[in-house]
């Protein structure tokens, strides 16, 4: 039994004894003392107790310049202020530590952002495929898979019909949507991306996202196809594209992608939990950070990206945020 179960069995356990409202507030007010599972202020006795959620905060790199990953971890002993202060680009600067691809780690929960997403669950992002890329990316090192679920948030303007023909096997779906007025639950059957299609991947990008190269290795040693696409670069595609708006879409549609049903690569090594929020602007909320670096203060945010898992070690508490 984990530890999250022993805890919930010594509460059950301890409430049994108790012959009246007072013995059992009491017996809460001891166990969580005892246990040390209430946040400030303290002690909890005659309190509605205050405690974090235990959620570890993954923070994508900005642009995969670097790497997938990086796990935000406060200093001992982190007041309010020091949270606020893990919450922004500098913060995550001095706060993060690497995760390589083999850090073992499951994320339980995306929080990604949106410029517009149908009540279907498909949704549609500023064009450049990052998102769509991570959770491929993940994909393959067995960090998400078909439980992981997707969530967005973004303002009810947002929520608008998007033609089927306009989703591709690559873009990445939401199972809800969170506006100001309402939670959507998309029921959505289109698969999420579960591979990289790296047909769609041209060696200028290997070079732009380095980490692609260490996927590409690790994916063509369990005999995978690795073939790149053959394609112009991406400045002579600027340059024959007409709009900024008709490269961001040439872009998302060919440069960007993920495979079929059945061709994820890694196997999950263990079930902890992880929440990643990219600092990237999205549709809608506050955020933190320049580029991609930072998280949101709000538990989840407008506009963001992110990943999420509970860590019965330590964390930020306040579930998720989301500062794309």
């Amino acid at each position: 039994m984990n530890s999250r179960d022993d805890r919930r069995r010594g509460v059950a356990v301890a409430t049994e004894l108790g012959t009246s409202k007072w013995d059992i507030r009491q017996t809460v007010w001891d166990y969580m003392e005892l246990h040390d599972l209430a946040n400030f202020p303290r002690p909890v006795h005659h309190r509605i107790p205050n405690f974090k959620a235990r959620k570890t905060l993954l923070v994508p790199t900005p642009r995969l310049r670097s790497g997938l990953f990086n796990r935000i971890v406060p200093p001992a002993g982190a007041s309010k202020a020091d949270l606020h202060r893990c919450a922004t680009s500098q913060g995550v600067r001095e706060f993060s530590v690497p995760l390589g691809l083999d850090a073992g780690m499951h994320v339980d929960l995306v929080v990604v952002g949106s410029v517009a997403v149908s009540e279907r669950g498909w949704r549609i992002g500023k064009g450049e495929g990052f998102a769509d890329m991570e959770f491929a990316m993940m994909a393959c090192t067995g960090a998400v898979d078909d439980a992981t679920v997707v969530v967005t948030c973004v303002h009810d303007c947002q929520v608008v019909d998007i033609p089927e023909e306009l989703v591709e096997t690559h873009d990445l779906k939401v199972d809800y949507i969170l506006t100001p007025t309402r939670v959507i639950r998309t029921n959505c059957s289109t698969p999420k991306p579960r591979a990289i299609i790296w047909s769609k991947i041209d060696r200028e990008l290997l070079t732009r996202i380095p980490i692609l190269n260490t996927l590409r290795a690790r994916e063509e040693r369990l005999g995978r196809d690795v073939s790149l696409k053959d394609a112009p670069s991406l400045h002579r595609a600027a340059a024959s594209a007409g709009t900024p708006g008709d490269l961001s879409a040439s872009l998302h549609r060919e440069t960007f992608g993920v495979g079929p049903a059945g061709t994820a690569a890694a196997t999950r090594v263990r079930r902890g939990g992880f929440v990643s929020a990219r600092g990237r602007r999205g549709g809608g909320g506050r955020h933190q950070g320049r580029g991609g670096g930072g998280w949101a203060r709000q538990p989840i945010g407008g506009g963001g990206s992110g990943f999420a898992v509970p860590d019965p070690a330590r964390g930020l508490g306040g579930g998720g945020g989301d500062g794309m």
